[in-house]
């Protein structure tokens, strides 16, 4: 009886989390320290986004800002100098969590996947990629 019982703890545990993952991204915004394109997001192993609490113009450094909405993500990036943001994607670019999985679309059906941690309190998301398993 009690294998059956830390499965199914353990399952609550993973539901919940994700949960907290997936309300966590949509309501706020996030930034990520370094500069982050459709051309180098495929060769990114870790993304550390940290949230964004304060407005834009009290950002001491140069950062790129993604927002989460139900179904895309707006990536910008934000120049601290000339107070200003632009976007690093022509089109905001879709997402979907999927078995533990945050798979982000770049173009086409292509796209690319990362295993989410919450740290801290919900204050920073890291962002593990997932290894292609190839095919043989």
């Amino acid at each position: 009886m009690k294998p059956l019982a830390i499965i199914l703890t353990l399952h609550s545990l993973t539901c919940l989390g994700q949960d907290f993952l997936t309300d966590n991204l949509k309501t706020s915004r996030w930034i990520v320290g370094e500069e982050i394109t459709a051309e180098n997001i495929k060769q990114q192993k870790r993304i550390t986004l940290s949230k964004l609490k304060t407005p834009n113009d009290s950002l001491l450094e140069d950062v790129t800002i993604w927002t989460f909405t139900n179904d895309s993500i707006h990536i910008k990036h934000y120049d601290r100098k000339s107070k200003h943001t632009k976007n690093e994607f022509d089109r905001a670019y879709g997402y979907r969590l999927d078995n533990g999985l945050l798979k982000i679309k770049i173009d086409g059906n292509s796209y690319v996947a990362f295993t989410p941690a919450i740290i801290s309190t919900g204050s920073f998301i890291l962002l593990t990629r997932k290894k292609r398993k190839n095919k043989t």
